[in-house]
């Protein structure tokens, strides 16, 4: 009976071992959106700085730094929908045909390169992923409208108008 035992002993242990591991859970992709406004050098004493990502659950996580009500790191709820209405203003205004940047170069016109407020918007949403960054500085070119509209109708939709203390 002693050999039955120590013979499926290493089994036991690896058994055992395999099921420490497997309590980790593996991550979920989770649909969101993400509106981040960040400034550069001379603007950084009179432009707010925050980032707010709102999930498909209507769940948010909110960090502020400059010129907002609330600095810190927050996290709670929106209103019901708030997601989706979110979701719908990017895909009404082309937010999945827009470049990822909208920095100077050749074909963007920017009234400065070295001081500059640039506006993040971020999503994943049912396995597609893009990231747009733009800097305000730069103008006219032919997705600025519907970039301007995107950040403004997302700034309304998820409350950050109002927090905002400086621009």
């Amino acid at each position: 009976m002693c050999k039955y035992r120590m013979k499926h002993l290493p089994a036991f242990i690896i058994a055992a071992m395999l099921m420490s591991c497997a309590t980790t859970p593996v991550p979920e992709p989770f649909d969101s959106i993400t509106l981040s406004n960040d400034c550069v050098d001379g603007y950084v004493d009179t432009c707010p700085i925050y980032r707010f990502t709102i999930f498909s659950d209507d769940t948010y996580f909110y960090e502020g730094d400059e010129k907002m009500e609330y600095i810190g790191v927050y996290r709670g709820k929106t209103e019901s929908g708030t997601f989706a209405r979110a979701k719908v203003s990017l895909e009404k205004n082309g937010f999945w045909q827009l470049s990822e940047d909208y920095y100077a170069s050749p074909s963007i016109d920017c009234e400065s390169y070295y001081h500059f407020r640039v506006v993040i918007v971020r999503a994943n949403i049912e396995n597609q992923r893009r990231s747009v960054y733009h800097d305000l500085n730069c103008k006219g070119f032919a997705e600025e409208s519907s970039l301007l509209a995107i950040e403004s109708l997302l700034e309304k939709q998820l409350g950050i108008a109002e927090w905002t203390i400086g621009d």
